[in-house]
């Protein structure tokens, strides 16, 4: 068994005898990304990456992987009822949103009812599951809702089964958004905003709070007052996994919240036809929104964050900014997020003028 943590530099994985990455980064107990890994009994290794815990966090869940690594029942044995409740208390052991927890069993939940719930894993099959998804074309959902389905059952079988290929990634994801723009420049961002302002001054605010922050929409949506520091200008949201991460605001957005009315609730933000805090953004809204702005009708809220990214990318010029604002653990991740809007390569062509110091 063996516990390694991750440089934050070069994604390296190092053992807890060493002090210092390769790169020079040195060891930090505190706040490191930990892997763990073991044996189980035919000899084959299981790795898990446990993100930033602490020490004795890791070491726990080393001892708890070994002693289901090395257990007596065979993996085939396992129903699929018995990979959804699994999947579901490790979710809510890492503190995923309440939300993200209840879409995740009942997207689970439905292909149960599709192929039963007492189904073995060892007979579930990508042809089985592609005749879930026709079903769910069937039922005219969209296909960015089909691949929602998709990506539970691929982590579903990732958290639970180590050692046996997952059927669901054999399947490739619909992607309906290839194609289309994953992030707004400058000029269409205006045309959001003035968009939102005009249609309702809280959908303008959500938005406004999700382009300087680069947060995702649950934790825009959701935000509550003892969240943000005022003095401090800055956000304390709980991320993914239960991360704890703080983003900075610029000084006109802290007085544009601290100048939103107090409803009654923790919330900034809440369904006044309800009383109780949005469940999602609007949807209605947003189409309307991105109607009048001339976006595509494709483009999702979180191509926001993608936004944040590129201006956090166009402004620094350093991925690791990236990385630190939206709070990922990993510089591959945060690669994914890297977009250079077409004015910032004809700045980069103009530095690069060899003719810019010849007298003329």
């Amino acid at each position: 068994m063996s516990i390694f943590f991750e440089c934050v530099n070069c994604s390296k994985k190092h053992s807890l005898k060493t002090a210092i990455c390769g790169c020079g980064q040195k060891f930090i107990p505190q706040g490191a990304i930990y892997w763990i890994e073991v044996r189980d009994n035919a000899g084959r290794k299981i790795k898990r990456k446990l993100g930033t815990v602490g020490l004795s966090v890791a070491r726990r869940a080393e001892a708890e992987l070994k002693v289901m690594a090395t257990t007596e029942a065979n993996v085939n044995n396992l129903h699929w009822s018995d990979l959804v409740a699994r999947f579901c208390s490790k979710l809510e052991a890492e503190g995923r949103t309440h939300r993200y927890c209840l879409d995740s069993y009942r997207y689970l939940t439905e292909m149960g009812d599709f192929w039963g719930k007492n189904r073995k894993i060892d007979t579930i099959t990508p042809i089985l599951f592609q005749e879930f998804r026709v079903s769910l074309l069937n039922r005219n959902f969209s296909k960015n809702t089909c691949d929602r389905y998709h990506a539970a059952a691929k982590a579903c079988w990732k958290y639970t089964v180590e050692d046996k290929p997952c059927p669901f990634s054999k399947t490739p994801l619909f992607r309906p958004d290839d194609g289309n723009i994953v992030f707004l420049n400058t000029e269409k961002t205006d045309l959001m905003l003035r968009a939102a302002k005009n249609i309702n001054e809280t959908f303008f605010q959500m938005l406004v709070v999700a382009l300087a922050t680069g947060l995702r929409k649950m934790n825009v949506v959701h935000l509550k007052r003892e969240d943000v520091d005022f003095k401090e200008g800055a956000i304390f949201v709980i991320q993914k996994r239960g991360r704890k991460h703080v983003v900075r605001l610029a000084s006109s957005v802290i007085e544009m919240l601290e100048n939103i009315p107090d409803n009654g609730t923790r919330y900034f933000w809440i369904n006044h036809a309800t009383g109780q805090p949005f469940q999602d953004f609007p949807r209605k809204k947003w189409a309307k929104i991105k109607r009048i702005a001339g976006i595509d009708k494709n483009f999702r809220f979180h191509g926001i964050r993608h936004t944040s990214a590129a201006k956090i990318y166009q402004v620094t010029g350093d991925i690791k900014a990236v990385q630190e604002i939206l709070g990922h653990t990993s510089f591959s991740t945060s690669s994914k997020y890297i977009h250079v809007f077409t004015d910032h390569f004809k700045a980069i062509a103009e530095k690069m003028d060899p003719l810019c110091n010849i007298a003329k």
